[in-house]
């Protein structure tokens, strides 16, 4: 007989002949069931709509009433301040998501039966035969909770007692295959039988042929399905990232509750005509008035009104809204992302997590480079680094380096390594890391200094780069006699017309004495940066004179560059600290679309992060001082600029243990705003930068609840202001 053909009610009281229930037995059984699934499934989307729309709706709904007190961690949604109220309506949602998706295949399942047997099909009243008896499912809820309870109970005994993970597993499956039948149970909720009573006689009848079937045409096919669907969303670029994945794959989930459905309605139709003899006159059905009536067969063809397809547009409606409005507006105001990769938790020759750089590639998806006593280099697949691409660049560099991305999308690193057997002589060498790999710049060194190993610490050097119009410029300190204490060192300016850097050009910006002091990071006294006509600008820490030292070039060829020179905090304050003028420095500077600088640096020896802000483009007279002690790392907070130029800084709370980000509400960030984003366990590196889209990223390093091990993460803002605008000025 071919699947779903139609039979006389004179050939069998059920619309199905025994030949058929017979072939459920082998293969062909699967295509039994699922071919009946697809000629009843708009009827089976029908009760779904009916019985899992609305809580699944309300599920939707509590993240998007919540909104900014969600985050998404690694694709997972996270509530940020958790209340009690709040935690009970999630379990209460959840545990009537998880009751609704079995009342689902409840009454599916009886449609199923009702068709077997002939009777008009209704999704109404399948749906109603379930519903009526709430009182049953909740006890069925009940023993199943208890079910598992005691199976997980066994387990945890069986692995105290044996410590082996081999005879939990063992054990593990027992319980499963014990308990699968039981899910027989909710297919006999509307019969006035106790459902488990009925799960245990039906599978009593053929046990082994009810495990072979649950768990390869319910549980198996089903599974592979979301699994497959699962690595296609982690195959693909999605912008949203997993969010999508999520949305889909919940869709996917009702869309394959009418093939389960129909596979437990076929089993229980099948278990219950074999096992007439010993029921007697108890039949499936078990309708009010209707107990032990025979069913009356209409030759399998659904009855009553004709079903359309306006199921299939409900039955989508929660994956629609969840998925649109994830497109639309994220459900958080932040998302955030751990780098994978190998952890070492602490940094190879570090004391603690090494300097971090965030970057922007050619597409506007999020670079980060990492120093973990190799530079590591993180190409993000999409706006939120759900994706990621992670190459190594093997090359261990002395004190300071630095790193750019390019136009064409590579990263290019600066700085001073000593090769094997070179123990008199550092070198200044330029690297490239694209996706595919890292290589180095062949050629002469870019510049060279003297490096007695023995005397490493007296004599520190620094390098960091930038990209310009159509090359690099790479701004380095080194000394230039290692003989003294302090040294004599020279700072200097290396400009590349093109990426290769075929022919450098270099020139002395200043002078300064370098001294090396012990500290846990490796310190960031030079920075440099590119006005929006093209012209570099260095700036540089004198710690032995404690002066911020700025170089303002005149043309992009930096013939004349322009000198200003700054105090640091005095060391007559109060809450001056020694220590805390040498650890960890860390200087940066930014250039405002109308030319103007902003420098932040931590080296006043406050424990405070000092911003400066140019007045003017040529930052003629003193600038004007903020200091800013909301955020604290390791160094000094993270900088970038906004779309209308005024500096966001990015740290953690000094109050609120939580990663932050703090706004200039005006120019002169006399107002100033903190946002805080995740909570936080462990202070690490940070740092920030705006994406082409107008929306912060910070890259930071620790762990949410502190039980994991400290890594690097991605965090994606949902909007240019983190959530907190800034009042213009």
């Amino acid at each position: 007989m071919s699947l779903g053909t139609p039979v006389s009610a004179t050939e069998s009281p059920a619309a199905w002949p025994d030949d058929v229930f017979d072939q459920l037995k082998g293969f062909r059984g699967l295509l039994i069931m699922y071919g009946t699934a697809v000629r009843l499934y708009r009827h089976l989307l029908a009760v779904c709509a009916l019985v899992l729309v609305p809580p699944f709706v309300a599920l939707v709904a509590v993240p998007v009433a919540l909104g900014r007190r969600i985050a998404f961690v690694n694709g997972a949604p996270v509530l940020l301040a958790p209340s009690p109220a709040v935690l009970w309506i999630f379990v209460g949602l959840v545990l009537t998501a998880v009751v609704a998706g079995f009342a689902c295949l409840a009454a599916g399942s009886h449609l199923v039966v009702d068709h077997i047997e002939g009777r008009p099909l209704s999704a109404g009243r399948a749906a109603l035969a379930v519903l009526r008896r709430p009182h049953a499912v909740l006890l069925l809820t009940v023993n199943l909770v208890v079910i598992l309870a005691v199976q997980v109970g066994a387990m945890a005994l069986m692995a105290h007692a044996t410590g082996s993970i081999v005879a939990v597993v063992i054990l593990g499956v027992l319980l499963v295959l014990l308990a699968l039948p039981a899910v027989l149970a909710w297919t006999a909720l509307p019969d006035r039988i106790p459902p488990l009573t009925a799960a245990y006689h039906l599978a009593a009848h053929d046990y082994w042929w009810t495990i072979r079937t649950i768990v390869v045409a319910f549980a198996a096919v089903p599974g592979l399905a979301q699994l497959g669907l699962h690595l296609l969303c982690a195959a693909l670029p999605v912008p949203t990232g997993v969010q999508i994945g999520d949305a889909l794959r919940m869709t996917a989930a009702v869309l394959l509750l009418p093939f389960q459905a129909a596979v437990l309605g076929c089993c229980y139709a099948r278990l219950h005509q074999k096992n007439q003899a010993r029921w007697g006159s108890v039949v499936i059905r078990g309708d009010k008035g209707r107990r032990g009536r025979p069913a009356t067969a209409t030759g399998g063809a659904p009855g009553g009104r004709r079903t359309r397809w306006w199921p299939v547009g409900l039955v989508l409606l929660p994956g629609l809204l969840y998925g649109g409005y994830a497109v639309a507006g994220p459900l958080s105001s932040v998302t955030d992302n751990a780098i994978a990769g190998e952890d070492l938790g602490w940094d190879l020759g570090e004391d603690g997590p090494g300097p971090v750089q965030i970057a922007f590639g050619p597409r506007g998806f999020p670079i980060v480079i990492r120093d973990r006593g190799f530079q590591e280099v993180t190409f993000c697949g999409d706006g939120t680094c759900g994706t990621q691409t992670t190459v190594i660049l093997d090359v261990s560099f002395e004190e300071q380096s630095g790193a750019a991305v390019t136009p064409d999308g590579s990263v290019v690193f600066a700085g001073w390594v000593r090769e094997p057997d070179e123990v008199e002589r550092r070198e200044l060498q330029l690297f490239s890391c694209r996706p595919d790999g890292c290589t180095w710049r062949p050629g002469p060194p870019l510049r060279t200094a003297p490096g007695d190993v023995l005397r490493l610490d007296v004599a520190p050097v620094n390098a960091t780069v930038v990209a310009t119009r159509g090359g690099i410029a790479v701004a380095s300190i080194a000394p230039v006699s290692a003989d003294r204490y302090p040294a004599p060192a020279r700072v200097m300016l290396t400009r590349c017309p093109d990426l290769r850097c075929v022919r450098p050009q270099t020139i002395t910006v200043g002078n300064l004495t370098v001294a090396g002091f012990v500290t846990n990071q490796k310190s960031r006294a030079l920075a440099v940066a590119t006005s929006p006509d093209g012209r570099p600008v260095i700036a540089y820490a004198d710690l032995i004179r404690r002066k911020v030292i700025i170089a303002i070039c005149d043309t992009a060829a930096c013939g004349h560059p322009a000198i200003r020179a700054f105090d640091m905090p005095d060391r007559s304050s109060p809450r001056y600290d020694p220590r805390r003028s040498l650890d960890d420095l860390r200087l940066q500077v930014a250039v405002r679309p109308d030319g103007r600088l902003v420098i932040v640096h931590n080296g006043g020896g406050t424990g405070d992060t000092t911003i400066m802000l140019c007045r003017d483009s040529s930052c003629s007279g003193t600038p004007r001082t903020v200091a800013s002690s909301e955020l604290v790392t390791l160094s000094a907070p993270g900088l970038a600029l906004d779309p209308a130029g005024r500096p966001v800084l990015a740290g953690y709370d000094a109050a609120d243990p939580s990663v932050a980000v703090l706004s200039c509400r005006d120019d002169d960030c006399a107002g100033r705003g903190v946002t805080h984003l995740v909570p936080r366990s462990d202070v690490g590196e940070v740092d920030v930068a705006i994406g082409p889209d107008r929306r912060p990223r910070v890259v930071w390093y620790g762990t949410l609840d502190g039980r994991r091990t400290p890594t690097y993460h991605v965090l994606t803002c949902a909007d240019a202001w983190c959530g907190l605008r800034p009042s213009p000025s």
